[in-house]
Protein backbone atom coordinates (compact mmCIF):
# COMPACT_ATOMS: atom_id res chain seq x y z
CA UNK A 1 0.00 0.00 0.00
CA UNK A 2 1.34 3.09 -0.91
CA UNK A 3 2.58 5.77 1.84
CA UNK A 4 -0.17 8.45 2.23
CA UNK A 5 0.63 12.36 3.11
CA UNK A 6 1.09 13.51 5.74
CA UNK A 7 2.59 10.66 8.09
CA UNK A 8 2.85 10.95 11.93
CA UNK A 9 6.18 11.29 13.94
CA UNK A 10 6.65 7.47 15.10
CA UNK A 11 5.83 7.43 18.50
CA UNK A 12 9.64 6.88 20.11
CA UNK A 13 10.91 9.41 18.06
CA UNK A 14 12.12 12.24 20.82
CA UNK A 15 14.01 15.11 19.81
CA UNK A 16 17.17 16.66 21.61
CA UNK A 17 16.18 20.13 20.22
CA UNK A 18 13.84 22.32 18.61
CA UNK A 19 14.75 25.23 16.73
CA UNK A 20 11.99 27.29 15.06
CA UNK A 21 12.32 29.97 12.77
CA UNK A 22 9.46 32.38 11.61
CA UNK A 23 9.83 34.20 8.11
CA UNK A 24 8.25 36.83 6.91
CA UNK A 25 8.88 38.34 3.60
CA UNK A 26 9.51 41.89 4.56
CA UNK A 27 11.86 43.81 2.72
CA UNK A 28 13.92 47.20 3.71
CA UNK A 29 15.09 50.30 1.76
CA UNK A 30 17.49 52.96 3.27
CA UNK A 31 18.22 56.29 2.22
CA UNK A 32 22.31 56.64 2.02
CA UNK A 33 21.84 60.13 2.66
CA UNK A 34 19.52 60.73 4.98
CA UNK A 35 19.35 56.80 6.73
CA UNK A 36 15.78 56.96 6.15
CA UNK A 37 14.04 53.71 5.99
CA UNK A 38 11.06 52.03 4.42
CA UNK A 39 9.52 48.39 4.49
CA UNK A 40 7.95 46.51 2.23
CA UNK A 41 5.43 43.98 3.28
CA UNK A 42 4.59 41.00 1.21
CA UNK A 43 2.27 38.25 2.31
CA UNK A 44 4.83 34.76 2.39
CA UNK A 45 5.18 34.23 6.32
CA UNK A 46 5.87 30.59 7.31
CA UNK A 47 7.82 28.74 9.55
CA UNK A 48 10.97 26.99 9.22
CA UNK A 49 12.43 24.66 11.96
CA UNK A 50 14.85 22.57 12.60
CA UNK A 51 14.53 18.83 14.52
CA UNK A 52 17.94 17.58 16.11
CA UNK A 53 18.77 13.86 17.78
CA UNK A 54 22.33 13.99 19.35
CA UNK A 55 21.43 10.85 21.65
CA UNK A 56 23.75 7.87 21.11
CA UNK A 57 20.22 5.22 19.72
CA UNK A 58 20.81 1.96 19.60
CA UNK A 59 19.52 0.29 16.48
CA UNK A 60 16.07 -0.34 16.88
CA UNK A 61 15.31 3.37 17.56
CA UNK A 62 17.55 4.56 14.82
CA UNK A 63 15.83 2.16 12.21
CA UNK A 64 12.51 3.89 13.53
CA UNK A 65 14.05 7.53 12.45
CA UNK A 66 15.61 6.26 9.39
CA UNK A 67 12.63 4.88 8.05
CA UNK A 68 10.75 7.75 8.88
CA UNK A 69 12.83 9.82 7.03
CA UNK A 70 13.28 7.83 4.20
CA UNK A 71 9.40 7.42 4.03
CA UNK A 72 9.39 10.92 3.24
CA UNK A 73 11.35 10.57 -0.03
CA UNK A 74 13.10 14.14 0.55
CA UNK A 75 10.74 16.78 -0.33
CA UNK A 76 7.77 15.03 -1.72
CA UNK A 77 6.26 13.87 1.50
CA UNK A 78 4.92 15.49 4.47
CA UNK A 79 4.71 15.11 7.88
CA UNK A 80 2.89 16.64 11.04
CA UNK A 81 4.56 17.88 14.37
CA UNK A 82 4.49 20.29 17.14
CA UNK A 83 6.59 22.28 20.17
CA UNK A 84 6.92 19.45 22.74
CA UNK A 85 7.06 22.30 24.95
CA UNK A 86 3.46 23.79 23.95
CA UNK A 87 1.26 20.54 24.14
CA UNK A 88 -0.77 22.35 26.21
CA UNK A 89 -1.34 26.79 26.39
CA UNK A 90 -0.95 28.75 29.10
CA UNK A 91 -4.17 30.49 29.17
CA UNK A 92 -7.00 28.75 30.01
CA UNK A 93 -9.20 29.03 26.84
CA UNK A 94 -12.14 28.56 29.11
CA UNK A 95 -15.55 27.85 27.75
CA UNK A 96 -16.37 26.68 24.61
CA UNK A 97 -14.69 29.03 22.06
CA UNK A 98 -15.30 28.98 18.91
CA UNK A 99 -14.90 31.41 15.53
CA UNK A 100 -17.67 34.36 15.44
CA UNK A 101 -18.63 35.25 11.55
CA UNK A 102 -16.34 34.12 8.73
CA UNK A 103 -12.37 35.06 8.29
CA UNK A 104 -10.77 35.07 4.57
CA UNK A 105 -7.50 33.85 4.19
CA UNK A 106 -4.64 36.10 4.69
CA UNK A 107 -6.06 37.96 7.86
CA UNK A 108 -4.33 37.86 11.42
CA UNK A 109 -7.06 39.02 13.66
CA UNK A 110 -9.64 36.55 14.44
CA UNK A 111 -12.82 37.39 16.22
CA UNK A 112 -13.85 34.43 18.31
CA UNK A 113 -17.08 33.77 21.30
CA UNK A 114 -18.15 31.07 23.71
CA UNK A 115 -15.40 32.40 26.13
CA UNK A 116 -16.49 32.45 29.98
CA UNK A 117 -16.94 35.94 30.33
CA UNK A 118 -14.94 38.76 31.85
CA UNK A 119 -11.85 36.86 31.74
CA UNK A 120 -8.27 38.64 32.21
CA UNK A 121 -5.36 37.08 29.93
CA UNK A 122 -8.04 34.03 28.96
CA UNK A 123 -5.81 33.44 25.93
CA UNK A 124 -1.66 33.96 26.24
CA UNK A 125 0.94 34.98 23.51
CA UNK A 126 2.68 32.10 22.69
CA UNK A 127 -0.45 29.77 23.20
CA UNK A 128 -0.09 27.63 19.75
CA UNK A 129 -3.33 26.63 17.98
CA UNK A 130 -3.84 24.41 14.98
CA UNK A 131 -6.69 24.91 12.26
CA UNK A 132 -8.12 22.27 10.00
CA UNK A 133 -6.60 18.56 9.87
CA UNK A 134 -4.49 15.61 7.54
CA UNK A 135 -3.25 17.61 4.43
CA UNK A 136 -5.13 20.91 5.92
CA UNK A 137 -3.27 21.34 9.07
CA UNK A 138 -1.66 24.62 9.65
CA UNK A 139 0.26 26.08 12.95
CA UNK A 140 -0.38 29.29 14.47
CA UNK A 141 0.36 31.24 17.59
CA UNK A 142 -0.88 33.95 19.57
CA UNK A 143 1.06 37.36 19.73
CA UNK A 144 -0.60 39.22 22.11
CA UNK A 145 -2.64 38.45 25.80
CA UNK A 146 -6.69 38.40 25.08
CA UNK A 147 -9.03 38.96 27.67
CA UNK A 148 -12.81 38.01 27.02
CA UNK A 149 -15.75 41.03 27.42
CA UNK A 150 -18.56 40.40 29.37
CA UNK A 151 -20.25 37.89 26.42
CA UNK A 152 -17.27 35.61 26.27
CA UNK A 153 -15.65 37.52 23.23
CA UNK A 154 -12.14 37.08 22.62
CA UNK A 155 -9.91 38.93 19.77
CA UNK A 156 -7.07 37.11 18.34
CA UNK A 157 -3.73 38.76 17.29
CA UNK A 158 -1.83 35.57 15.51
CA UNK A 159 0.76 34.86 13.07
CA UNK A 160 1.24 33.66 10.72
CA UNK A 161 -1.80 35.32 8.64
CA UNK A 162 -4.54 32.49 8.20
CA UNK A 163 -4.14 29.48 5.58
CA UNK A 164 -7.57 29.26 4.71
CA UNK A 165 -10.51 30.47 5.09
CA UNK A 166 -13.03 30.28 8.74
CA UNK A 167 -16.75 30.11 8.77
CA UNK A 168 -19.08 30.48 11.75
CA UNK A 169 -18.34 28.24 14.38
CA UNK A 170 -15.42 26.50 13.51
CA UNK A 171 -13.14 25.50 16.05
CA UNK A 172 -9.16 25.21 17.13
CA UNK A 173 -7.07 22.37 18.42
CA UNK A 174 -4.95 23.58 21.26
CA UNK A 175 -3.76 20.12 23.02
CA UNK A 176 -0.91 19.25 21.02
CA UNK A 177 -1.54 21.40 17.93
CA UNK A 178 0.56 20.53 14.92
CA UNK A 179 1.76 21.98 11.64
CA UNK A 180 2.54 20.16 8.44
CA UNK A 181 6.35 20.31 7.38
CA UNK A 182 8.48 18.90 5.11
CA UNK A 183 12.13 18.38 4.47
CA UNK A 184 13.97 21.58 2.86
CA UNK A 185 16.53 19.17 1.66
CA UNK A 186 16.64 15.84 -0.28
CA UNK A 187 18.71 13.76 1.62
CA UNK A 188 19.57 13.59 5.70
CA UNK A 189 22.97 12.38 7.00
CA UNK A 190 23.19 10.29 10.31
CA UNK A 191 26.28 9.34 12.06
CA UNK A 192 27.81 6.03 13.08
CA UNK A 193 29.67 6.17 16.02
CA UNK A 194 30.79 3.80 18.57
CA UNK A 195 28.16 0.91 17.29
CA UNK A 196 25.35 3.78 17.76
CA UNK A 197 23.68 6.09 15.21
CA UNK A 198 23.72 9.62 16.33
CA UNK A 199 23.51 13.70 15.11
CA UNK A 200 20.26 13.41 13.19
CA UNK A 201 19.94 17.39 12.31
CA UNK A 202 16.21 17.16 10.34
CA UNK A 203 15.74 20.44 8.77
CA UNK A 204 12.29 21.75 7.79
CA UNK A 205 9.76 24.25 6.34
CA UNK A 206 6.35 24.46 6.48
CA UNK A 207 4.34 22.73 3.38
CA UNK A 208 2.16 25.39 1.77
CA UNK A 209 1.19 23.16 -1.34
CA UNK A 210 -1.66 21.60 0.48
Amino acid sequence: MAISYPVSLPSDLVFNEMRVTPNSAVAMSQSPFTGSQQTYVYSAEFWVAEFSITDYLTRERANSCIGFLLSLNGRQGTFLAGDPLGTTPLGTWAGSPKVSGAHAIGVKTIAMDGFTAGQTAIVKAGDWFQTGSGATTHLHQVVKDANSDGGGLVTLEIWPSLRAALVDNDTFTTSSPKGIWRLSVNGVPWSLRDGRVSDIIIPVVEALDV
